[in-house]
């Protein structure tokens, strides 16, 4: 094992969407691969047919590419030496037939014939004699119909018959297995805690007791990670390697232990109310129709969820808890993994996303909030013909209901109306963006507003920006009447989603880059920006009522009108020089500066906390400022 080369799976089965538990296999078998320069791979295990749900295996590779855990080897991320990685495609070629002739032959392997109905009446015997857990072993394989208790020729007569039968390990009776797990140490158990596993079906896929060891083997995996709920098949597992004669190409085992609910009492479900997702990505199961939501769409970064998953079950040895995927890559170690269940902390992994988010490019931020604060409407063209004319205009089903009144052709002004209805039914707010898509990507695509052009690279996957920084006002004018150029091929189609905001004006994105940077230290989550910053777009109309019942009298309404003249005779307006006036005033009003600080911010922003007071008002400026403390005084006094 010392000269092999380091090379992890990880192995999920298409039959439902990619828990977070999964993931954190992926992740620590990610970790160890990188970490020793060596390959990591992903390997469907779709032997269970049964119970494949489409759209589960593009789910977990779209999974593990947002959590950046991407494997450089296997389905949908590129062919490798040992393809195909679908067990399905692999049964086809006969690899696992193979392995259970060979297991047959060796007499470490058996057909057995028995039916459903047979299979239930003996449990229910085994009931009745208070077995306390039925299994096919080998007691009761003895009266059971299989290859050995028949003759050869009632077998080979039963074969020739078609009657189906399935491939059962044979698992010797009272006999110690031992095995070495990285985490647990030596385990040890007898055989007669292991029952008769099946190893091939009746329609002939291999089940995963022989379909993964197969495919270990063959792919020469060094380290086989997974959870805790496989170690009592393990001792199944070593026979089979050791009945294979493969005992020295059994990868290394390292069976992780379990992810707990928040109160310690049993494993943690996908149903969990603790109101964090159990998924990374939004999953529909189009099987049961239930709908989970991801930790991508409510908000969480990727590099947060993969750290709170490092740190449940795993310690690097230190206080520190914040780790890039590099520094995890250096510190991860299967030693450090404990053995006993890991309590999953909702609180916690919303502390995680907390500490990134304050981590993050103020403009980055920025960005999302923008998106996060906008309101959008789509609408579509298509050509369905061969030249530019007949290009027709309908409503995407995305449109708000109130917006959605009518479908509208460009052979007819309604097309302008209707975008003139937008603007107006949007408080008269600026378009912020424009995305644009297209069924068929297409690069260099020209798109003109009146005599001013754009060009789109790969617009498919393109956002473009429209806010205040790049062209606002263009965009203004177009919603107003201006004339969208385009061309179009044969039966193509485009999408055009325009977002606005409700601000009323538009605001540079500098400016919105310093709001960011000011309300993300209370934030968890980036769309909790716009309700901890709306008095940075709108000016307050209501007032914190307990604030102003507590801390508004004569005297302190007399302080804003002063400060208010004190700060119409400024030349600069910075967060220092503002604060200095503002405490200059308070001593000559004979007020103390805390007396009248949170009543002060209340008639700047409406609410009584917030960012650095005086950084708010530097950054609202002068007028504003001004005009927000005039508005306050005319409608507050007692």
């Amino acid at each position: 094992m010392e000269n092999k080369r380091v090379r992890l799976r990880f192995a999920p089965s298409p039959t439902g969407g990619l828990h977070m538990g999964g993931v954190r296999t992926a992740l620590f078998s990610y970790l160890f691969a990188k970490k020793h320069k060596g390959d990591f791979v992903l390997r469907i295990e779709d032997t269970d047919q049964t119970r494949y749900v489409n759209g589960a295996e593009e789910y977990i590779i779209n999974s593990l590419k947002w959590c950046g855990i991407e494997p450089n080897e296997g389905v949908g991320f590129g062919d490798g030496p040992h393809a195909p990685y679908r067990q399905s495609e692999r049964k086809e070629l006969g690899i696992y037939k193979k392995y259970a002739e060979q297991l047959i032959t060796s007499g470490h392997a058996y057909y057995a014939f028995d039916t459903s109905e047979e299979l239930d009446a003996m449990r229910k015997r085994l009931e009745a004699a208070k077995v306390v857990a039925p299994q096919y072993n080998a007691v009761t394989r003895q009266n059971m119909r299989n290859s050995l208790t028949l003759s050869d020729d009632e077998v080979k007569k039963i074969m020739d018959a078609g009657t189906p039968f399935v491939v059962r390990l044979k698992v010797p009776r009272n006999e110690e297995i031992r095995f070495h797990d990285i985490i647990r140490g030596w385990v040890v158990v007898n055989s007669t805690q292991v029952d008769d596993k099946v190893l091939l079906k009746s329609d002939g896929m291999p089940t995963y007791h022989l379909a993964h060891i197969v495919d270990d083997i063959e792919m020469e995996i060094s380290h086989a990670v997974r959870g805790e709920e496989w170690l009592p098949s393990a001792p199944a597992h070593i026979l089979i390697y050791r009945y294979l004669n493969c005992e020295d190409k059994m990868p290394l085992f390292a069976h992780l232990p379990l992810i707990l609910k928040p109160d310690g009492n049993g494993k943690l479900s996908k149903r969990d109310k603790s109101g964090i997702p159990m998924f990374p990505l939004n999953w529909h199961d189009e099987r049961t129709g239930e709908s989970y939501v991801g930790y991508c769409e409510s908000g969480f970064f990727p590099e947060a969820f993969v750290n709170m998953l490092a740190m449940l079950g795993w310690n690097p040895g230190t206080t520190q808890e914040i780790f890039s995927m590099d520094e995890l890559i250096e510190a991860f170690s299967f030693e450090r993994v404990n053995k006993s269940g890991a309590k999953f902390d909702p609180e916690k992994t919303k502390w995680f996303n907390q500490q990134y988010l304050r981590r993050r490019e103020d403009s980055k931020l920025a960005d999302q909030f923008f998106d996060d604060a906008l309101k959008c409407c789509t609408i579509g063209f298509t050509n369905p013909t061969s030249e530019l004319k007949s290009i027709s205009l309908f409503a995407n089903e995305n449109i708000p209901a109130e917006i959605n009144e009518e479908p509208f052709s460009v052979e007819n002004k309604n097309n302008y109306n209707w975008l003139k209805r937008l603007s107006d039914q949007s408080n008269k707010g600026f378009v912020a963006k424009i995305r644009i898509h297209v069924k068929e990507n297409f690069s260099n695509k020209v798109i003109s507003v009146d005599n001013i052009k754009f060009n789109y690279q790969n617009a498919s996957s393109n956002i473009i920006p429209f806010a205040a920084k790049d062209g606002a006002d263009i965009i203004n004018e177009f919603i107003l009447g201006k004339n969208l150029t385009f061309d179009l091929a044969p039966n193509e189609t485009i999408a055009i989603t325009f977002l606005w905001t409700d601000f009323g004006k538009a605001f540079s994105f500098e400016y919105v880059t310093n709001v960011c940077r000011l309300v993300k230290e209370k934030a968890h989550f980036v769309s909790e920006f716009w309700d901890n910053s709306k008095y940075f777009f709108i000016a307050p109309t209501t007032y914190d009522a307990e604030v102003r019942k507590k801390r508004l009298t004569p005297q302190t309404a007399d302080f804003i009108k002063e400060v208010t003249e004190a700060f119409k005779e400024l030349n600069t307006f910075s967060a220092v020089e503002t604060e200095a006036t503002f405490k200059t005033v308070a001593e000559k009003s004979g007020v103390g500066s805390g007396q009248v600080m949170q009543l002060f911010r209340v008639s700047i922003t409406g609410v009584g906390g917030g960012p650095a007071l005086f950084e708010i008002v530097e950054l609202l400026g002068k007028e504003e400022v001004v005009n927000r403390l005039d508005t306050f005084s005319k409608n507050n006094f007692l």
